[in-house]
């Protein structure tokens, strides 16, 4: 890493910047520096000093420093009286220094490369409670690690802009335009329905084939599947229309005029009726599209419809092989508000499981909707809610459900031990009624202390974060288990482990997605988990869904693991007789 400071490093310098102003905060140290080894000195690339006159930029032989001899494990990372270590001694009789308490930890990548130190000094010796303070140093300097590891991968990329231009805007197996440049599109064009001009059309099509492709002959086959889907779709396609994959088999057509449907769809069900070849073996297609009318809708509202028209029941006919919604019957704000009220969003139930034994130790329950007999997506109607001021409303029908139902299955079970999960808006947090809600549950279905964990994720926790303590407080008074959900996603996790009372964190499932096949995702798997343990914190990985990441969580010691590996969410009737292991 360059030394000399610039626009490549300016998201690392800002995490330094930040660093050191909290621990100056936190650990009034006389110096807190951030220093990076250069050949064989050490750096001081952004430093808060009041006393030994370092700047920025200063640097030193590595042999004369005081880190040497902590990085290397001769001498410790906390010292409140660092003349008691002769070590230290030593070296700070040789700078002509007069230090009373040293802190150090080193800083490394994430290949496990020492680049640096975070290191503070102060004149004056200090008492024992100075190595309480070891988690926190370990997390920043953990933090600043993977800054660095993340921002030195994007300047990397520098050198092949034009490469990374493309990656982002088209989808990588079919090279047709991503999914968020169709998202973008779809949304803006959506966005102007009422503009004089053409009514385009939305057309989501499953090409009805690659599951099978799949399961019989790889993914690496599969992918050929869905290039030669592209290429057709590509060819018979109007060039004002857009078409992108948006996941899995999944196509969509933003078709700019709607007045040529019925063109469209005979021409692409042409061109999909022929099987693919897929070295001697054909295979046939089974496409089905659904089709929504752009018609003042917002984006997603729209791809809600067209797969209702697709996976559902055809409800105003066909524009040849493509089923169309009507509007009118697509589920919207007034149908989720009726449908809260009538008490016909229920909650589905997902195992945790414990890594050491196998036992079921809790579900987690998530919100689902069937509305006129098709089920409307959670990344759907969740959003639907939050945008309408509905997810108050949504997380107590939730919390009722659950409590009822781990009610039920302790009376079953005969014992109180099994937990149930319900994710919280992080506004509910600042709610002050929110935790008589959260008692009144408690009381009317007996719950014993300690069955009920709330999951909050971070979003927007920080906006009042004195209110959002005085909330956890209450709701830890009420025996509550509080869990902070998709822990790595936002960099401000850190500042809610240590001014919040959470006792669970769940890694963000991007950190568990390709464990089993990235030694760099396996190493910061391993520093969240080092990070959790110092904090007292049980730690559980959502989005298992394959036994290679398991092997890895468990050769890792995680204590808790939930995904569709383990068992996919259901109905309560549909819950596996766990119990004998719960």
């Amino acid at each position: 890493m360059d030394v000399v400071a610039g626009p490549r490093w300016e998201a690392f310098e800002e995490a330094c910047r930040q660093v050191v102003a909290h621990l100056k905060a936190e650990i009034p140290f006389a110096c807190w520096s951030v220093t990076l080894f250069d050949d064989d000195h050490q750096v001081h690339l952004w430093l808060d000093d009041d006393f030994y006159g370092l700047r920025r930029g200063h640097a030193q032989p590595l042999s004369e420093t005081f880190c040497q001899y902590m990085v290397a494990g001769l001498a410790p990372q906390l010292a409140p009286d660092a003349m008691s270590v002769p070590r230290y001694a030593a070296a700070a009789e040789a700078a002509g220094m007069s230090i009373g308490a040293y802190a150090g930890v080193p800083i490394r990548d994430d290949d496990g490369e020492l680049f640096g130190t975070l290191c503070g000094f102060d004149p004056e010796v200090r008492g024992e409670d100075l190595l309480r303070h070891g988690p926190l140093l370990r997390l920043m300097a953990g933090l600043l690690g993977r800054t660095e590891h993340v921002e030195r991968r994007q300047n990397e990329a520098v050198v092949a802009v034009d490469e990374l231009r493309w990656s982002a805007m088209h989808d990588p197996v079919t090279g047709l335009a991503s999914r968020s440049v169709f998202l973008d599109a779809l949304a803006d064009r959506a966005a102007r329905a009422d503009a004089v001009g053409p009514q385009p059309a939305l057309v989501l099509l499953s090409a009805g084939a690659l599951r099978r492709v799949n399961a019989a002959h790889g993914e690496a086959v599969g992918d050929r599947l869905l290039s030669v889907v592209a290429q057709r779709l590509s060819e018979v396609l109007h060039p004002f229309d857009t078409v992108s994959r948006l996941a899995g088999e999944e196509f969509a057509i933003l078709v700019h005029d709607a007045a040529a449907l019925a063109a469209t769809a005979a021409c692409v069900d042409d061109a999909l009726r022929a099987p693919v070849d897929l070295g001697g073996t054909a295979v046939p297609l089974a496409p089905v599209a659904g089709v929504a009318l752009l018609d003042g809708a917002d984006r997603d509202e729209l791809l809600a419809r067209a797969r209702r028209a697709r996976d559902g029941p055809a409800r105003t006919g066909r524009v040849g092989g493509w089923i169309v919604l009507d509007p009118a019957s697509s589920p919207g704000v007034a149908e989720l508000r009726a449908a809260l009220r009538s008490g016909s969003v229920d909650a589905a139930f997902q195992p945790i499981v414990r890594m050491s034994d196998g036992r079921l130790v809790a579900h987690e329950a998530l919100a689902r909707w069937t509305h006129d007999g098709v089920a409307v997506a959670p990344d759907v109607f969740v959003p639907l809610a939050a945008g309408a001021g509905l997810m108050a409303e949504l997380t107590d029908r939730m919390l009722d459900q659950a409590a009822a139902q781990v009610a039920a299955w302790s009376r079953e079970l005969g014992h109180r031990r099994l937990k149930v999960g319900v994710n919280v808006a992080p506004g509910l947090l600042l709610d002050p009624g929110f935790p008589d809600r959260v008692a009144e549950r408690i009381r009317r279905y007996g719950l014993a202390p300690r069955q009920l964990v709330l999951e909050i994720t971070e979003d927007a926790l920080l906006d009042d974060l004195p209110r959002a303590r005085a909330g956890a407080d209450r709701l830890c008074a009420l025996d509550v288990i509080l869990c902070l959900d998709d822990v790595g996603s936002g960099y401000s996790s850190l500042l809610h482990l240590r001014h919040l009372p959470f006792e669970v964190v769940k890694v963000d499932r991007a950190f568990v997605d390709d464990i089993d096949s990235d030694p760099d995702a396996r190493r910061f798997l391993a520093a969240v988990l080092t990070c959790g343990r110092d904090l007292g914190l049980r730690v559980v990985a959502e989005g298992v869904e394959r036994a290679g990441q398991l092997d890895v969580l468990r050769s890792l010691g995680v204590d808790l693991v939930q995904g569709h590996h383990i068992g996919r969410p259901v109905r309560p009737d549909e819950v596996p007789r766990l119990f004998g292991r719960a």
